[in-house]
């Protein structure tokens, strides 16, 4: 299981490695770690969403 977790820091830097932006880059595997971090927390998107950005997006606009 932990393996499965680090997979996203082995995609960022297989991307870097083979060239891709790294603006592009970053932003694929951040979406590729919070889709493993749903599986493995076995969580459903809307938790995700409610619990995560949901909340912080709003404090921001207070």
């Amino acid at each position: 299981m932990a393996l499965i977790k680090l997979t996203p820091i082995f995609l960022l830097a297989g991307l870097m490695i083979s060239g891709m932006d790294l603006v592009i880059g970053a932003s694929l595997a951040t979406i590729y770690a919070a889709m493993v971090a749903g599986v493995t927390e076995k969580q459903k998107y809307n938790e995700l969403w409610i619990n995560g950005a949901y909340k912080k997006f709003y404090r921001i606009l207070e």
